[in-house]
């Protein structure tokens, strides 16, 4: 258990990383061409920020097994190493997915004023 929780701890992770890093990197762009909000960008790129931001309960739900498993491998008394990282980073995916928005967003949105 402790094994799984490592894994779709680590697949949460970097799945909402690359989809808040690909939206972060994007919408600066979009809205200084088309306006301040997104509905004000190309409906195909609304479509797909919508989707990727869908995507989150897909990520969030697997990061939740990962703690889940995790806290099972732990009572279970199996190995540390993969039960513990498996709950902290399920337990701090979001940050992570927040991070990968938030700092391509602002790096570029600044280099475009």
């Amino acid at each position: 258990m402790g094994r799984i929780s490592l894994i779709l701890g680590l697949v949460s992770l970097l799945g909402g990383g690359i989809v808040a890093g690909l939206i972060g990197s994007t919408i600066a762009q979009q809205q200084a061409e088309a306006g301040r909000f997104l509905s004000d960008t190309p409906e195909g790129y609304q479509t797909l920020v919508t989707l990727g931001m869908g995507s989150f309960l897909l990520w969030s739900l697997i990061a939740l097994v990962a703690l889940v498993t995790g806290i099972v491998a732990l009572v279970r008394k199996e190995r540390l190493g993969g039960a513990l990282t498996g709950i902290l980073t399920g337990l701090f995916a979001p940050a992570v997915w927040f991070a990968a928005f938030a700092i391509p967003a602002v790096l570029i949105a600044s280099s475009l004023s």
